[in-house]
């Protein structure tokens, strides 16, 4: 329930019986950057619009029931939030929010909701109809997608409504937007929408005022107060006589004279049934060839186009039998690994679809020993051990997992996110939790000892001496005692948000923050010795925080120079001892040592699929391996810095979309690939075993046993 104001409790009335809807009205808001004084100027004028006219409707604003923010609520993470709190003190209505990209990224708001909400994403209930709040943008990334827990939270969310109920979606990125990884992220959402009476999409993100429509269901983007598109404003919102109306204000002006969607709130039809016969839901096929069947149900008038895709491919026809849809499709050029098959029926007025995962693996190539499926999206990356994968979810579960057979040996619950790997050390796991505590457990899950940070904490852990390392959201290094966790001192140099991996070295602790600099720490007593910047937030001649070099690891080379990737895409080399910038290198994402720390792995950004490369730790290139890992160009820009690993002469790296890459590491040759995810997004680096077997954790909530053999 939301907790924003007491005000809340007053205007909802709860109802999931369809025909209950009564008039109400309501102002969409959106990319409001706190601390912008345009925005504070802009929501200052909300209180002006009882009564204003909404475009040439014939129909007046009523009294505000509650504003809705969709996201981009602060300019850079926490900063912003101080300042987004006083103002929400100035509005009379009630006031629901979800995260966009610039609250998520940086340093992430989502400790906030929580408090506020009891999840980043929520539902709530006005006047007959359902209003759902959704996640979009990642945790501590900037790009969009959905974690699986949110998506099983929102079939539970949705379970208990009339299938006539009104309903109303709110998210941040527009899903018409080519920054999701995949088409299948996007339609796996709106799939669980489909028995119900989604009347309208609810969006921001671009700054503009306009009507969009993605797989037939109508939405609408929220403008701006900054820069809005056709001015500064907002959306104002009415539901009257079973009818939606809205209009965008432009603040300066008396009227919200600019329509963007007018219609009822009736649901026109119902959504036909589509099953999908052949293959059946999560099989796995082991030959080329696919007798496709499908049947459809309650279809509004005939059926002009039956079709069927894979993974997104060209769109095939189907033959009509008279009683099922039909079609032979060839799976030859498929990798090993997961896959969606889509059918979608398109008559005169209305385009339908179903989607389907099957699993394929041809005999020769890769093959998956086990495949879990857990709760929750995985997003840290796992950690192996003597037979065991120690690994935390996006809900606050950390698990050991047999590597024989995938089976949970144990659970430890925390109170929130772990986006983090763990950390073993003399038979104790050491690990950060997104609840601000962390935790000691033995290897039997046991908690040995808990320490309370003043933050979520996103950092994995480094040790040295008898003393582990870890830093938190709002910048703070803490060293504490491995035996009891006592803590032996602070250091609070660092400004903002700590997210990646420490290293340890010479007496030295080296840590990358979000507020430019990288920082050398006296490992001992905790005393800074230099800070300095990368070329990112060096090259960069303003806001030369949001180009940190902040979200990938630290390396230590056997040169004992620091390597570190920035948000400008640099690679930079930072001289030890004084933190002085040496040789760099543009169009990096991500990178890691291997082969006793004398190379670099780097995974790059350059043309239209982001390649794998070996450099010496002098800057030179010895090979670039041609594998997809992003997706650049034709209006996409998809790229997780997420860096590669090598062990034992093979170096393995994951695609944007979850595809497994292993090279040979002399020549950079591709050895084989699988499909982990139905092109899903795949955020932390593969584990690998002494047997050559790899372990790939996805945000689909799966982890996956790959091997050769």
């Amino acid at each position: 329930m939301c907790k924003r104001s007491i005000l809340t409790c007053l205007v909802l009335f709860i109802s999931v019986t369809a025909g209950a809807v009564s008039d109400f009205s309501f102002i969409q808001l959106s990319d409001i950057h706190m601390p912008y004084q345009q925005s504070q100027e802009v929501v200052s004028t909300l209180k002006e619009t009882k009564n204003m006219d909404l475009a040439n409707y014939g129909i007046k604003m009523g009294t505000t029931s509650f504003v809705m923010v969709t996201g981009d609520l602060t300019e850079f993470g926490e900063t912003g939030w101080p300042s987004l709190e006083s103002l929400w003190k100035k509005i009379d209505s009630p006031v629901y929010e979800l995260l966009g990209n610039h609250d998520n990224t940086w340093s992430s708001n989502r400790d906030k909701m929580w408090k506020l909400y009891g999840k980043p994403y929520y539902s709530f209930d006005v006047n007959g109809c359902h209003f759902v709040m959704l996640e979009s943008p990642m945790v501590q990334d900037p790009m969009p997608g959905f974690s699986r827990e949110e998506i099983e939270w929102l079939k539970k969310d949705l379970s208990g409504l009339h299938p006539e109920t009104p309903v109303f979606l709110a998210l941040h990125h527009p899903l018409d937007s080519s920054e999701f990884v995949s088409p299948y992220e996007r339609t796996r959402l709106l799939e669980l929408f489909q028995p119900y009476n989604l009347v309208c999409v609810f969006v921001g993100h671009g700054h503009s005022a306009r009507k969009h429509n993605f797989e037939g269901y109508d939405g609408v983007q929220g403008g701006s107060p900054v820069k809005g598109n056709p001015g500064p404003g907002y959306n104002l919102v009415s539901v009257s006589e079973d009818t939606l109306y809205i209009a965008y204000r432009i603040s300066t002006e008396s009227t919200a004279r600019i329509p963007i969607l007018k219609k009822p709130l009736a649901r026109q039809h119902f959504y036909p049934q589509i099953n999908i016969e052949t293959p059946q839901s999560e099989e796995l096929l082991k030959w080329d060839k696919l007798k496709l069947k499908t049947t459809v149900y309650r279809f509004p008038g005939s059926i002009a186009l039956p079709e069927y895709q894979i993974d997104g491919g060209r769109l095939i026809p189907l033959a009509n039998t008279g009683t099922q849809f039909e079609g032979d499709a060839s799976l030859s050029n498929l990798n090993n690994g997961v896959h969606y098959i889509r059918v979608q029926m398109t008559g005169s007025q209305f385009t339908a679809y179903r989607t389907q995962l099957f699993y394929y693996e041809k005999p020769e190539g890769p093959h998956a020993l086990w495949r879990k499926k857990f709760p929750a999206s995985l997003r840290a990356t796992p950690l192996y051990r003597e037979g065991i994968l120690y690994l935390g979810d996006m809900e606050g579960s950390f698990y050991a997992v047999s590597t024989t057979n995938g089976k949970v040996l144990w659970t430890f619950k925390t109170g929130a996110e772990i986006l983090s790997m763990p950390l073993i050390d003399q038979g104790n796991i050491y690990l950060g939790s997104g609840d601000g505590s962390f935790y000691c457990l033995s290897t039997s899950g046991e908690l040995k000892w808990q320490f309370k940070a003043d933050a979520p904490i996103y950092s994995s852990p480094c040790i040295a001496e008898e003393s582990v390392y870890f830093g938190s959201k709002k910048g703070t290094l803490y060293c504490l005692n491995i035996d009891n966790g006592k803590q032996k001192w602070k250091n609070t140099d660092p400004q903002y948000c700590i997210e990646s991996k420490l290293a340890v070295s010479n007496g030295r602790v080296y840590v990358t923050a979000w507020d430019s600099f990288i920082y050398a720490i006296n490992a001992a007593n905790g005393k800074l010795i230099w800070k300095n910047t990368a070329a990112g937030s060096t090259v960069r001649p303003a806001a030369k925080h949001y180009y940190s070099a902040a979200d990938s690891d630290i390396w230590i080379g056997r040169d004992q120079k620091i390597y570190v990737s920035d948000r400008d895409w640099y690679l930079s080399q930072i001289q030890p001892d004084s933190g002085t910038l040496g040789w760099y290198t543009t169009n990096t994402l991500a990178i890691s040592l291997g082969d006793k720390n004398k190379y670099l792995y780097v995974r790059n950004l350059r043309g239209e699929a982001g390649e794998l490369e070996k450099w010496s730790l002098e800057g030179e290139k010895i090979w670039t391996s041609p594998i997809k890992l992003n997706m650049m160009g034709q209006g996409r820009a998809l790229r997780y810095s997420v860096s590669p690993i090598e062990k034992d002469g093979k170096v393995y790296a994951v695609s944007c979309w979850g595809t497994l890459y292993c090279v040979e590491d002399e020549t950079g040759k591709e050895l084989w690939q699988y499909q982990l995810t139905p092109q899903l997004p795949v955020l932390a680096t593969p584990a690998v075993d002494e047997s050559g077997i790899v372990y790939a954790a996805a945000m689909d909530g799966t982890l996956t046993a790959v091997t050769l053999k």
